[in-house]
């Protein structure tokens, strides 16, 4: 039995078609029964700019319920379903496609944030009434084997692995896609960025993607700030590492996001605050004169 032999011959056309249409994807396959989804345009973008093959990683700054979550999720149901290679020839065979290796790494700061987004993306599968279909094999995290993982038909394997204590628990597997929930909270994120997630693409020519709201201009900023094309009072400049791609993603673009909140936001009147929480934009430690706690309790 093949990924086919369950579809109609038009989600069979659609099937294949979706390999290069993310959208499509998302409408025909990975949206629950009775219900839509369609893809924000900012994650439209972001994936589309990943699936080319010129990045190595792609970095989006997101305000909060800017849509960050669901651009890894979409990620990661369409990647592994379609074991996709950005930029790399299409599969030669379907036998070639079915034995040909392919993980994908859900992780964050801890262990917590790693489930969030992969208990996201098993969700999807879950309640898609086709991608459930293309499951093998769910497995939670116990007191023994504290890493979750999905395994589908095709051979994919999606597991859940935090990068605290400096990234040591993921451990010697190679990765085709990995995807970090919250970067800017992660702790040493340049040396687990250096020493221990990029030398895990090398083998697969994976490509890695960090989704999370700015937390002033730390180590996240140095490593965003490489694939941003804007430059100083707004002109556009070359990208410091052409293969990096970065962008932002700003709340009040998404429809679905809880407007009280954003309007809250809003008429704090605090500009900096604005920016960082609303536009995904960095800002200097010092422009908050008080805690973003006390911040937040101010405007409730």
């Amino acid at each position: 039995m093949d990924e086919y032999s369950l579809l109609s011959p038009q989600l069979e056309k659609d099937w294949t078609a979706s390999k290069q249409d993310i959208v499509l994807f998302v409408k025909t396959f990975a949206s629950p029964r009775g219900k839509m989804y369609t893809p924000l345009s900012v994650q439209e973008e972001f994936i589309n700019k990943m699936m080319t093959g010129q990045y190595e990683e792609g970095w989006m700054s997101g305000g909060n319920s800017a849509g960050k979550t669901w651009t890894g999720k979409w990620m990661g149901v369409y990647f592994a379903s379609h074991k996709i290679k950005p930029g790399k020839p299409a599969w030669k065979d379907y036998g070639n496609y079915m034995k040909t290796p392919y993980h994908v790494l859900c992780t964050g700061p801890e262990q917590k944030q790693a489930v969030e987004l992969w208990e996201a993306i098993e969700l999807a599968f879950k309640d898609s009434p086709i991608l459930r279909h293309r499951v093998d094999e769910v497995r939670t995290g116990t007191r023994l084997k504290t890493h979750p993982y999905i395994k589908l038909k095709n051979g994919t394997i999606i597991e859940a692995v935090g990068l605290h204590d400096k990234g040591r628990h993921v451990e010697g597997q190679a990765y085709d896609l990995v995807l970090i929930n919250e970067p800017p909270d992660v702790r040493s994120l340049i040396h687990c960025l250096e020493k221990v997630l990029t030398p895990r693409t090398w083998r697969r020519g994976g490509i890695i993607c960090g989704f999370g709201t700015p937390k002033a201009k730390g180590e996240y900023w140095q490593v965003f700030r490489r694939g941003l094309r804007e430059g100083m009072s707004g002109h556009m400049v070359e990208r410091e590492e052409p293969k990096v791609f970065s962008m932002y993603a700003d709340s009040r673009n998404n429809p679905f996001a809880e407007q009280e909140k954003i309007s809250q936001v809003l008429n704090s009147k605090n500009a900096d605050f604005i920016r960082e929480r609303i536009e995904g934009r960095f800002i200097d430690e010092s422009a908050l004169a008080f805690p973003e706690t006390q911040v937040e309790a101010c405007i409730k």
